[in-house]
């Protein structure tokens, strides 16, 4: 965070010191300048220890003498009893920044961009100011544009005080097509064998199929399909010499379909016996097509 307060300069024949003191520091934080009240005058009393924590106003009435009209009023600077937080949110999330002050009298309290721009009630801005110092400022569906630093600035007759924060709008990775996590691998058996082949794809809403030689096949004899929220199981059961051949599955939701291939040999256990079983390389392709 970001504080500081200006504290009034002692004695009325400072006063322009006093306004040119202000107005330098205003710059230095690219925000509007203090204005003094008409007819007042600022004092301040030091502490104990050196500080000027509180200040007085002395009000002087028209036609009267300084000494016969005028009257100290106490004032306190304000101070931040509870400071905007920073905030990282995702874009399309509402957010809210709390703030609670103190001061005597009671501080006026603005929202603002770092620039000085202040923030007021509308569109997706909306504030909301308590009776008891506190303040809330709510930004609505935020974006990229609204990533910025900004300001809860307090203000009365002791002087100002800002607290600073920042928000950072985290981008959502756009939708995508399925992508496999678990995948078949591509197999040789024997006839009379069953194989199993198992997919799994992230996404949302992803649906499958299954195709053998890009033939569609669905739940007949001798396959048999199982589908569990993002999984699928393709069952071939006593595998002849028939089912051998390249099977694909496909993963499909609204943002495109992820095509995985794999390869099932079927040997005859009249031509090869188990210690002479083929050993095939096999590939396995991971295809994406989108939409």
């Amino acid at each position: 965070h970001f504080h500081e307060y200006h504290r009034s300069i002692p004695s009325e024949n400072q006063f322009r010191q006093f306004e040119q003191y202000q107005k330098h520091i205003e710059s230095q934080r690219n925000m509007p300048a203090l204005k003094p009240t008409p007819g007042a005058q600022a004092t301040s009393g030091p502490m104990a220890n050196g500080e000027s924590a509180v200040s007085a106003t002395r009000k002087v009435i028209p036609g009267h003498s300084h000494d016969h009209s005028a009257s100290l009023v106490p004032s306190r600077p304000p101070q931040f009893l509870v400071h905007p937080q920073s905030i990282a949110a995702k874009a399309g999330e509402t957010v809210v920044f709390t703030c609670k002050t103190t001061g005597v009298p009671p501080p006026t309290l603005e929202w603002c961009r770092v620039d000085g721009t202040p923030i007021e009630t509308g569109g997706k801005f909306k504030i909301e100011h308590g009776s008891a110092g506190d303040s809330k400022l709510i930004i609505e569906k935020v974006d990229a544009n609204d990533a910025n630093t900004y300001a809860a600035i307090a203000r009365n007759s002791g002087g100002t005080f800002q607290s600073r924060f920042m928000l950072n709008v985290l981008q959502a990775r756009p939708p995508d097509a399925p992508e496999f996590i678990g995948k078949f691998q591509s197999t040789t058996v024997y006839e009379g064998d069953s194989v199993k082949l198992f997919c799994r794809a992230s996404g949302d809403k992803v649906t499958y199929k299954w195709f053998k030689d890009n033939e569609e096949i669905g739940n007949t004899p001798p396959y048999r399909i199982e589908n569990k929220g993002n999984e699928t199981t393709l069952y071939i059961e006593n595998a002849t010499l028939a089912e051998g051949g390249w099977y694909r599955c496909d993963a499909i939701n609204k943002f495109g379909t992820t095509a995985l291939n794999g390869r099932v040999v079927v040997q005859s256990r009249q031509k090869l016996g188990p210690a002479h079983r083929e050993q095939v390389t096999l590939r396995k392709v991971d295809r994406r097509m989108a939409r």
